[in-house]
């Protein structure tokens, strides 16, 4: 059984590197996923354990287990944020062009 310290190591390290979306899901399925998911292997192995062992490692994969999942929603919102930041920006561009142009309009109309 993998070592939940290296574990844990291995699996924050690979969120933070992870450069896109299909990445991070990638990290998600290798260390949460159901079939083969590392942390899920670990979780599945505690029935062999004895009882100390198995308060102590599944608390242990409960603790990595919270901790990927909050590091993965993290690293996500700012993949969105990310993409969303340069079209709030253009938009913001847009509105402001568009502004000028009328109150430009309203100042060259003879009728006003």
């Amino acid at each position: 059984m993998k070592d939940i310290g290296n574990l844990k190591k291995s699996a924050l390290q690979a969120v933070g590197d992870s450069k896109d979306v299909k990445e991070l899901e990638a990290v998600r399925v290798r260390y949460l996923g159901r079939k083969d998911g590392e942390l899920t292997k670990v979780l599945r192995s505690l029935k062999d354990l004895s009882v100390a062992q198995r308060r102590k490692v599944g608390s242990e994969a409960n603790a990595l287990r919270q901790d990927l999942e909050g590091a993965l929603v993290k690293k996500l919102a700012e993949f969105t944020m990310s993409k969303m930041a340069p079209k709030r920006h253009s938009g913001i561009q847009f509105y402001l062009k568009q502004n000028s142009k009328i109150s430009q309009s309203r100042k060259s109309n003879p009728l006003n």
